[in-house]
């Protein structure tokens, strides 16, 4: 029998039929946390991956709640050995959205730009928010690690806000900003990015981008 993992925020109920065809192809699908994607090839990992996928995978199906340090474990050999990810989407509507929609990500896009200027090829966008809302072990670990730079809210819950742009290198964060999360009403982007703040901004993130790569 083949196996295929499957990432633990797939929302229930929704991939059934999925699941059902791949089953009927003989595939056996084994839920664990996915650094990235929603699916990638249990096969192809070494045996020492295979041991940790399947304990963690174990302690999902048993409805037990793994520890920080196996998901971290999995998550890290997962992200070195996987060559191939699969990233599902609803339909072209919502992959344009998170590919096209300039307006309502234009400083993400700055950020993209300024990088590439500085050789930076990898950009990871992780949307947090499904998983701020599950409360899950990912955004778990992330608060954590974030300690000194969370915002809590009015019930005393440590949480983070989007957008945020989070540099980190050699395990030390270098820039946490946040400060287009908590703008209120219905200013648009570009009523708030006007030449002066978008120069700021652009500077601010040469020099710490410049920093990354000296590092």
């Amino acid at each position: 029998m083949k196996f295929i993992i499957c990432d633990t925020r797939q929302q229930a109920g929704k991939h059934d039929k999925k699941h059902a065809q791949i089953a009927g192809c003989g595939v056996h699908i084994m839920i664990c946390c996915m650094p990235c994607g929603d699916y990638c090839s249990f096969d192809r990992l070494s045996d020492a991956a295979k041991k940790k996928v399947t304990e963690l995978s174990y302690q999902y199906g048993m409805g037990l709640s793994p520890k920080p340090k196996l998901r971290k474990e999995v998550s890290a050999l997962l992200l070195s050995e996987m060559n191939v990810s699969v990233d599902t989407k609803q339909d072209l509507e919502e992959l344009s959205r998170n590919l096209m929609n300039r307006s309502d990500h234009s400083r993400f896009w700055k950020e993209v730009r300024k990088a590439n200027e500085n050789g930076i090829k990898e950009i990871y966008y992780y949307d947090f928010t499904k998983n701020r809302k599950d409360n899950n072990g990912t955004y778990e670990d992330i608060v954590k690690n974030l300690s000194e730079y969370v915002t809590y809210n009015d019930k005393g819950v440590a949480e983070i806000y989007a957008p945020s742009l989070l540099v980190v290198s050699n395990d030390k964060v270098l820039l946490f900003d946040s400060e287009t999360s908590f703008i209120k009403g219905k200013t648009t982007p570009s009523e708030y990015w006007n030449q002066q703040k978008t120069l700021e901004k652009e500077e601010m993130l040469r020099q710490v981008f410049t920093q990354y790569m000296s590092n």
